[in-house]
């Protein structure tokens, strides 16, 4: 399920370039970052083994219909503000302030985008305890060692 989320957010980056590319209005490409990450997370989600709590949905999903819920309010609301500033406006409108991203920006988003890539967490590293016995040959390494098991108090 981590590629499918994976692949999901690789091609929402794009979408995103073409959706700038047209010049919104400020916090459009913001409101549809949230809008498309929040629902297409959802049929993500659909795969994934979770118990069942709130309203039939799996835990998360709430949370997923919330982040499209307020993306879509933020497009509206990107549009709804264009309007009136344009009127406040001359006819030419508001000048657009365009910048190209400096060298220290984009290693700060390879970073972004990277670091979380290979970041180990205690449900990848329990992978071979739980799974080794469907997939022969799976075993731990270096990047995921072998977690003792805790005991609750």
């Amino acid at each position: 399920m981590v590629l499918y989320d994976g692949i999901k957010n690789l091609l929402l980056v794009p979408v995103l370039l073409f959706i700038r590319s047209r010049c919104p209005p400020r916090g459009v490409v913001l409101g549809n970052f949230i809008l498309w990450y929040g629902f297409l997370r959802i049929f993500v989600d659909l795969f994934r083994e979770y118990r069942t709590d709130l309203l039939g949905l799996p835990p998360g999903q709430e949370f997923n219909i919330l982040m499209s819920i307020v993306g879509l309010t933020l497009i509206v609301r990107a549009y709804k503000t264009q309007g009136r500033e344009r009127a406040a406006f001359s006819a030419e409108g508001m000048p657009r302030r365009t910048r190209k991203a400096s060298w220290l920006q984009r290693v700060s988003l390879a970073m972004l985008v990277t670091i979380p890539l290979i970041i180990p967490s205690d449900w990848t590293q329990d992978v071979p305890e739980r799974y080794g016995a469907r997939h022969e040959g799976m075993k731990h390494s270096d990047l995921y060692p072998r977690i003792p098991p805790t005991n609750p108090p």
